[in-house]
């Protein structure tokens, strides 16, 4: 049952990345493409959680690849501590894939989507909010209401993104990594001058920049999006200075990582976050499922 299985996970104490728990998306990525869940995987948990520190594979309808998770704070061997030492991110996703079809760049959107309403603060906090990451994200889509959402182009918010057509050409998935900037493929020629990260940013922040972006079947693209704002550790985002729990504003649902395709309505990836804090175990049920409850506590604003 695909409504159950988006809001029921395994109870806390299963948790090896706890007080964390990451997933793919049942929606996004169905049995048959998900070889987590139907083939198993050696280097997932045995329930279908996603391991921290540890690249794992996956496949959707547009992407073959690999998922690295870096949480700060949650790291069960520590491998983790070289790459956050000095840092003060506290998270780092990497996801590298070889495209299976061309792709558009104004077609590629990250960033967050719900499938039921979330808490909405005071109109003048959320214009407020609003008003401020329009500066940064100008191709911000934002929609508030049964179906929220906050999603930019990948290719302006993406931190570092390298881009080979030559499979053995593309970094080497590991705990310490760090991404080298490279998108020559998509904006001029190999013997061009690399933009950097920054440049890049700005540079496809205008629609007519973006539109220039053609992503090729066979392509190998690694993508690093790391946060000093969102501590998945402890469920909180810091905003104008303050650090909010984020469990009473998203209704017991989870953050999810993820890059969509928005004319196909699909999903290159799409991995959920869960904090043990929003969770309610049944202590009736026989099932080793947690029944995913809203926490009742008062939001920040």
């Amino acid at each position: 049952d695909l409504k159950a299985a988006l809001y029921t996970v395994p109870p806390p104490k299963e948790w090896a990345t706890h007080p964390i728990y990451l997933r793919f998306c049942p929606r996004a990525h169905p049995p048959l493409l998900h070889q987590h869940l139907e083939n198993g995987c050696s280097s997932c948990g045995t329930n279908g959680s996603i391991p921290v520190d540890s690249a794992v594979s996956f496949e959707s309808e547009l992407l073959r690849g690999q998922f690295l998770a870096r949480v700060n704070g949650v790291s069960p061997t520590g491998a983790s501590e070289e790459y956050f030492k000095g840092r003060t991110r506290h998270t780092s996703i990497v996801v590298q894939g070889e495209l299976k079809e061309d792709l558009e760049g104004t077609d590629l959107y990250t960033g967050q989507q719900f499938d039921r309403p979330v808490y909405q603060p005071p109109q003048v906090i959320a214009n407020m909010v609003t008003s401020v990451v329009r500066r940064f994200a100008p191709l911000l889509k934002a929609d508030v209401g049964e179906h929220t959402r906050l999603l930019s182009p990948v290719l302006a918010a993406v931190q570092k993104i390298h881009i080979t057509d030559v499979p053995a050409a593309a970094p080497r998935m590991e705990v310490n990594m760090r991404v080298k900037e490279d998108a020559r493929l998509l904006y001029g020629r190999p013997s061009d001058d690399v933009m950097s990260s920054q440049d890049r940013k700005r540079y496809y922040e205008r629609e007519s920049n973006l539109q220039k972006a053609h992503l090729r079947k066979g392509w190998v693209i690694t993508m690093e999006f790391y946060d000093h704002r969102l501590d998945l550790s402890q469920f909180e985002l810091s905003i104008l200075g303050k650090f909010v729990d984020m469990c009473p504003y998203v209704s017991g649902q989870p953050i999810r990582i993820m890059t969509q395709c928005l004319s196909r309505s699909s999903s290159l990836w799409d991995v959920e976050v869960w904090h043990e804090r929003q969770l309610i175990v049944p202590t009736s049920s026989p099932s080793y499922q947690a029944t995913i409850m809203g926490r009742p506590s008062k939001p920040a604003f």
